[in-house]
């Protein structure tokens, strides 16, 4: 049987951080996707 795990990691701080840097390396780096919240508000 395989075994499916999900999870949902939040990156969160003030502005000009580098919060959307840490988290498309991670990305990368952990082979999950990425979504900027920044994409999602005007």
């Amino acid at each position: 049987m395989i075994e499916i795990s999900k999870y949902v990691i939040f990156v969160m701080r003030v502005s000009g951080v580098g919060k959307s840097t840490i988290g498309s390396l991670l990305s990368e780096e952990l082979n999950i996707p990425f979504f900027d919240g920044d994409d999602y508000h005007a």
